[in-house]
């Protein structure tokens, strides 16, 4: 009988609603769902996952600060049997309450903004006002001594926006900047354009180069990038780092949609090799220890994996970084990312990791 692993990490999908209107966003397929998530499921959920050594739990959504019961009700509940939390937000709802909230409860708190010009990102995000809304928030996160991180989604490989964007962190006390490649789904989704990613794997590779694995002076710099554009050397020596660098804890996650539904992550919504029944049909439990494509993601990552990422010497780490980008791009859990599959097509992958 295969182990079961350890259920680390829980991510909870609070709501697919959101106050803003970002033109990348890629919830944006799924914001007609209504949100079902109660305090009582929810609650026997996370008791579950504590037997199953859950340490972490993740809030995103759409935007969690929309439900309040809810996402408080988590945050308490990890605080108070020792789970670490981080919440992913625009920042905009974040106000002086909900900063005392979030950092009497110890939360790590990580705010979109995606340019350091008012009306870029404004437009960007289709709300006036958002910029300075966020830069407040962090503000506030810091003058409670809880540093919030700033989250910045790029297209295109503008070296002078990022360093500005490393300047506005640091000026705002943030704990760190991490730069998410845009993906072509939701908002975004493939038309006319074949690749999955908006950055095409050269400009990823280049930026990689100049600032994968960097702490720089002013702050942290994370990339979530695949892993095989990361140095193997750095990948060997470093692989408590696995998670600031574009890795996934495949094999120890779950995650609970607004509907209830189980998935590795928001994109089960789309992809039924993800998808793991639902939290008011079946309790995570018995998802966790029998469900059939979990068994099935189990038995592929990461021994099944095909092409680069089965080659790859970093793939017991790496597990072939995001596999909802995988199955979106092959169709298959075991197709490898696209990212690593372009670059060693074009005999360029050798290049990322030597």
């Amino acid at each position: 009988m295969m182990d079961i692993p350890r259920l680390e990490h829980l991510f909870f999908y609070t709501t697919w609603e959101c106050n803003l209107r970002c033109r990348h966003c890629w919830v944006g397929k799924y914001t007609d769902k209504p949100t079902q998530l109660t305090v009582e499921a929810v609650g026997n959920t996370i008791d579950q996952a504590l037997a199953f050594g859950l340490r972490h739990i993740k809030l995103s959504g759409g935007e969690p600060l929309l439900t309040r019961s809810i996402t408080q009700f988590i945050i308490e509940k990890a605080s108070a049997n020792g789970v670490g939390v981080n919440m992913e937000t625009n920042g905009t709802l974040l106000d002086e309450e909900w900063a005392d909230f979030l950092a009497a409860n110890n939360v790590s708190v990580s705010i979109s903004i995606d340019s350091d010009v008012e009306e870029e990102h404004d437009a960007f995000r289709g709300m006036r006002g958002a910029f300075r809304a966020s830069l407040c928030a962090l503000d506030l996160m810091y003058d409670r001594g809880q540093p919030a991180g700033v989250v910045m989604s790029i297209s295109s490989p503008d070296y002078d926006k990022i360093e500005r964007m490393i300047r506005l962190s640091a000026s705002h006390n943030a704990a760190f900047l991490k730069i998410n490649p845009i993906v072509r789904t939701g908002r975004v989704a493939k038309k006319d354009n074949e690749f999955l990613f908006t950055l095409t794997p050269e400009e990823m590779l280049k930026i990689n180069n100049r600032y994968g694995g960097t702490h720089r002076q002013e702050l942290p710099v994370f990339l979530m990038f695949p892993f095989g554009l990361s140095a193997i050397r750095h990948i060997i020596q470093s692989p408590d780092e696995a998670l600031h660098c574009g890795n996934c804890p495949t094999l120890n996650l779950l995650s609970i949609m607004p509907n209830g539904d189980f998935g590795l992550c928001a994109d089960a919504e789309l992809h039924e090799p993800l998808h793991f029944g639902n939290l008011f049909e079946q309790d995570l439990s018995t998802v966790w220890l029998s469900h059939p494509e979990l068994q099935s993601l189990r038995e592929a990552v990461p021994d099944q994996l095909e092409g680069v990422c089965g080659q790859c010497m970093a793939k017991a780490i790496c597990r072939g970084s995001c596999r909802a980008v995988a199955v979106s791009d092959g169709g298959k859990l075991t197709s490898p990312h696209p990212i690593c599959r372009r670059l060693y097509e074009e005999k360029k992958f050798p290049l990322a990791i030597s």
